[in-house]
């Protein structure tokens, strides 16, 4: 594999990650689907007293202490869904997503550059001329 080719690789991996960014409720129907099939797979075993849960656990929802004179209060996320939603799930792809375009985003014109000096790709760029090459990736 070249350069080249592993430039294109994470700039595609990274424009899927940014469209399944907020698609958390086809993240939870494949984990739903996964819970269906491991449970089966548990049942189908003799002597096993196991079972995957189905939903995340309820925890209770602790008020917050207010100061003397406070007027506003900001309302807990009681769902235990929409909590996972809201601090792990964004929280970690929007991680993954910001890393992999710090990391690579500013490489991809010297990657480009390199794939030049592949020896492979010199016959294209004398056909074609450089600048012609270097536009079709």
């Amino acid at each position: 594999m070249d350069i080249l080719t592993a430039q294109h690789l994470v700039k595609g991996t990274e424009d899927s990650l940014r469209k399944c960014t907020r698609d958390f409720d086809g993240v939870k129907k494949a984990a739903d689907e996964f819970v269906a099939w491991a449970n089966g797979i548990l049942q189908e075993q003799d002597e096993c007293d196991l079972e995957v849960q189905t939903a995340l656990p309820e925890k209770r929802v602790r008020k917050k202490k207010s100061m003397p004179g406070e007027v506003a209060q900001d309302e807990p996320v009681s769902d235990a869904g929409r909590n996972y939603k809201i601090k792990a799930h964004n929280v970690i792809l929007d991680t993954v997503t910001d890393s992999l375009q710090r990391r690579y985003a500013a490489n991809a014109v010297l990657c480009s550059d390199f794939a030049c000096m592949d020896p492979k790709n010199v016959p294209q760029i004398r056909s074609k001329g450089y600048r012609k090459w270097l536009w079709r990736s």
